[in-house]
């Protein structure tokens, strides 16, 4: 199982579609809710994830220009 920096690595080196640093924060704060709270342990966590990040530069622009 992966974990959180793992998981930040694999998405960030993937996304082509806003900034890295942008999804690394945003991966590592819905990795931490999503291992802590849901206790997913990052494996539902991924594919979320990975959504908000193909989409950030659209419809998150404003939480990433904050995070």
């Amino acid at each position: 199982m992966a974990d959180t920096d793992t998981i930040i690595m694999r998405l960030a080196s993937t996304s082509t579609y806003l900034p890295t640093e942008c999804c690394a924060n945003v991966v590592r704060m819905l990795c931490e809710c999503c291992a802590n709270v849901v206790r997913m342990l990052c494996e539902c966590c991924a594919n979320v994830v990975r959504m908000l990040c193909e989409c950030c530069a659209n419809v998150v622009r404003m939480l990433c220009e904050h995070v």
